[in-house]
């Protein structure tokens, strides 16, 4: 049974691009330059790119100061980034 993109435990760079208030592109230079986690997995025509949420979420607390609460934890991360990928109203890209 196909996951729902809400509860994907994985995000494309795009979504992740959006969380951050950044441009997908700098989203791309994190993964190579600030070590991002992301997953390369091939495909028929091409790779794609997706980021481990729970990766991102422990990347982003080891580089934030005085984090908001929604860094608290997890589980307040994943409802931020969730209302973030939803409230967007696009396929991700």
């Amino acid at each position: 049974m196909a996951r729902s993109i809400r509860s994907s435990p994985n995000a494309f760079p795009a979504e992740v691009a959006r969380y951050l208030a950044v441009e997908p592109d700098d989203v791309k230079s994190l993964i190579k330059k600030a070590k991002l986690p992301a997953l390369r997995i091939p495909k028929a025509t091409r790779a794609v790119t997706r980021i481990p949420l729970r990766d991102f979420h422990a990347w982003l607390q080891a580089r934030t100061e005085n984090p908001a609460p929604q860094l608290a934890n997890y589980e307040n991360f994943l409802a931020d980034f969730d209302s973030v990928r939803t409230a967007s109203g696009q396929a991700p890209e």
